[in-house]
């Protein structure tokens, strides 16, 4: 409790991964040769058009979602193809308009979606 409170005499604020959308590439790009590195696979080009979704992705997780999706990229794909995992699902979609809905509606209503999605 003491370190909290030690931490807190002087805050430091990152602002979300989505309010600077400009870094995603360079970021993309800096993971994707870590993970190559590490996996000991050349990855060649991403498609424009998957950078493109990757920078229009909402990244609620922030930047270690991105880490972990390219390192995932990378593993799915064959040692010179980078695999992009699929981020938009309708599963977990940002709702456009917040409603008041109570968190056993809102657990209910998560649950049935699941279901559907593996098909009960």
């Amino acid at each position: 409790m003491d370190l909290y409170y030690r931490l807190n005499v002087f805050p430091i604020y990152v602002p979300p991964l989505r309010s600077h959308k400009d870094d995603i590439p360079l970021l993309v790009f800096y993971f994707l040769n870590i993970c190559a590195k590490k996996l000991n696979r050349k990855i060649g080009i991403i498609p424009s058009e998957e950078i493109e979704e990757m920078v229009d992705y909402h990244w609620p997780s922030n930047v270690r979602e991105l880490e972990n999706f390219i390192e995932r990229g990378v593993i799915l794909g064959d040692h010179f193809h980078f695999r992009s995992p699929i981020i938009k699902t309708s599963l977990f979609k940002i709702p456009d308009a917040v409603v008041n809905v109570s968190h056993q509606e809102n657990e209910r209503s998560h649950i049935i979606k699941v279901l559907d999605a593996c098909k009960w």
